[in-house]
């Protein structure tokens, strides 16, 4: 057999079927795709034109993150004393009216996405303003990705409110469609800070888009354990760090 690469980790954990770890197998690789599975008894017939010796190493799929806001690591540390309330509406909320930006997005994004591979995370569901900016990043660094069309009530540096910010996601989405490695979904902010008559327009515009990736995610109370006033209106159970 000859391939392009051929990895040679300690472990292959596979996570398809029954769950197994398998000792000194070989993964070929071939145009950036797995070719083959190779036991150990059969390398000796395998050429690779790169071989790559992981006797320390583990090969398994990588995590997927359901529920980041990347760029806001440049905000790490902040306020880390106060309530969730207080935290948001005395340190988040005015720092990011001061500082936000395509730039600032992007850079935050950037070391969000090296400090995520560097976990073992290859794909993730984002979602923040200026989400180009995130995605852009995201991706250069080389992580699939589900960016959420952020929607909020409040005017912010992007959007004057949730009308704008819904056609942002219906151009958002537009703008992405030919990348294979990023789709869009429509993420509003949380019950409290979007209306019922936004989060039933997001529904009705994540019912139109096609999948995959084209949802609908929303923050809630990790104490609360049952769906808001609004999502209860709208039929509609929305749940925490979810990609629906």
């Amino acid at each position: 057999m000859q391939t392009e690469k051929l990895l040679l980790p300690r472990w292959i954990i596979p996570l398809e079927g029954k769950t197994e770890v398998l000792e000194n197998y070989g993964l070929a690789i071939e145009n950036g795709r797995i070719a083959a599975l190779i036991p150990p008894s059969d390398l000796e017939n395998v050429e690779a034109k790169e071989v790559f010796e992981l006797p320390d190493s583990v090969v398994m799929p990588g995590f997927v993150n359901c529920h980041t806001h990347a760029s806001m690591n440049l905000l790490r540390r902040v306020g880390p004393d106060l309530t969730t309330p207080n935290w948001l509406t005395k340190c988040i909320w005015p720092i990011e009216g001061q500082l936000m930006s395509p730039e600032f997005v992007y850079d935050g994004a950037l070391l969000g996405g090296a400090e995520m591979l560097q976990g073992g995370t290859t794909t993730c569901h984002d979602m923040y303003f200026f989400p180009d900016s995130a995605a852009k990043a995201l991706r250069e660094v080389g992580l699939r990705v589900v960016q959420g069309a952020f929607v909020i009530k409040y005017p912010n540096a992007e959007y004057k409110g949730e009308e704008d910010a819904l056609a942002g996601a219906r151009a958002l989405a537009a703008r992405h469609k030919d990348d294979p490695g990023l789709s869009i979904n429509i993420a509003p902010h949380a019950p409290y800070s979007v209306t019922a008559e936004a989060l039933q327009a997001s529904m009705r515009l994540a019912k139109n888009w096609t999948p995959p990736g084209k949802s609908i995610s929303q923050k809630r109370k990790k104490k609360d354990r049952t769906p808001s006033k609004n999502s209860a209106a709208l039929r509609w159970n929305i749940w925490p760090n979810w990609a629906v």
